[in-house]
């Protein structure tokens, strides 16, 4: 699994696959379980290897655009902060790189590119990734915002969040566990409220509008630890591949 190296893998994917085949108008029965302690993916698939080159290349692509699009609003923003030295730029271009790492490593593409030799951060690679970008996030939201000014409770709310953040990245380095996965599942559920809060302040005005929806994105990413157990009964034609993440 996630413990081994990438090259410990039969098929060379971004999910775990395995081959099996099921003779012409014949039934089987599959049988698989899946346990962790950590972040945990499974979704189940069974494909012929043409379906599922297909899906992959499209969804490659599809995330490939997606995160080359936020690394140019990055790079765009590293101008600016070379001409105005801004440190709210400094913030945004952290939070937009540690969120693309976050999105690439929860579908295993960071796995299988960046560090596929590097187990032991890619076992806690989640969590910490998560606590960076909420860190950052709520790190230009009071500076972009002067919250500790015009909303001083908002900005205290936002001091919970930086906690909440850092406890991730400590938690995530030194005690990675079911409980610090379980607080990251809680965490990225909750605290997009407090961004959305700011559609709903008047003393913020329109300025803040953009932010609640960045938070969201990291609402929806991590499900929390557990072990998962799931029969398939099925008839297939053909060769194929179960592809749980």
């Amino acid at each position: 699994g996630r413990l081994l190296p990438f090259s410990s893998r039969p098929i060379g994917h971004h999910n775990f696959l395995f081959e099996f085949a099921v003779p012409q108008g014949a039934s089987t029965e599959l049988y698989l379980m899946v346990e962790s302690n950590g972040t945990v993916f499974a979704p189940l698939s069974i494909a012929t290897q043409e379906a599922l080159m297909t899906k992959s290349i499209r969804t490659t692509t599809a995330v490939g655009i997606y995160v080359g699009i936020i690394l140019a609003m990055a790079l765009y923003n590293l101008f600016l902060l070379f001409a105005f030295r801004d440190r709210n730029y400094l913030f945004y271009i952290v939070y937009a790189a540690t969120f693309c790492l976050l999105l690439t490593s929860l579908n295993g593409m960071s796995y299988q590119y960046l560090w596929p030799d590097w187990p032991e951060w890619n076992k806690v690679s989640v969590p910490v990734l998560v606590g960076i970008s909420y860190l950052f996030l709520a790190l230009f939201t009071k500076s972009f915002l002067e919250t500790k000014r015009l909303t001083p409770r908002f900005d205290a709310g936002l001091n919970v969040v930086i906690a909440g953040a850092l406890f991730l990245i400590v938690g995530g380095f030194f005690s990675y566990g079911l409980f610090v996965n379980r607080f990251t599942s809680l965490f990225i559920s909750i605290v997009p409220v407090q961004f959305g809060w700011v559609h709903l302040s008047p003393t913020l005005g329109p300025s803040a509008a953009p932010l609640a929806p960045q938070a969201s994105h990291l609402s929806c990413l991590v499900p929390s630890g557990a072990s998962t157990r799931a029969n398939a009964s099925c008839s297939w034609p053909s060769a194929a591949g179960t592809a749980p993440r």
